[in-house]
């Protein structure tokens, strides 16, 4: 886990120092600060979210298979797009 401001942007670039092998990140953003991601009744999340492969789920999370990427040495980049 890692926490970044991203200060007003809707794409985030995080560097990836992770063993090789195939991963996938979802990110959040807490725009009210109360440590969790807040939803609506229906379960749908209300602040901006987004997984890798900027994958835009339609009624439940997405699969890993589609939000993968391989780590094969240092210096990975993976960049992000928020949801808003």
């Amino acid at each position: 886990m890692r926490v970044v401001k991203p200060a007003g942007q809707s794409q985030i670039s995080l560097p990836v120092d992770l063993p090789n092998g195939e991963w996938a990140v979802a990110i959040t953003q807490d725009t009210n600060n109360n440590d969790k991601l807040d939803k609506n009744m229906v379960g749908i999340p209300t602040e901006p979210f987004a997984f890798s492969n900027n994958v835009r789920p339609r009624l439940s999370p997405p699969d890993f298979e589609d939000c993968k990427f391989v780590v094969s040495g240092p210096g990975k980049v993976v960049t992000i797009s928020l949801t808003r």
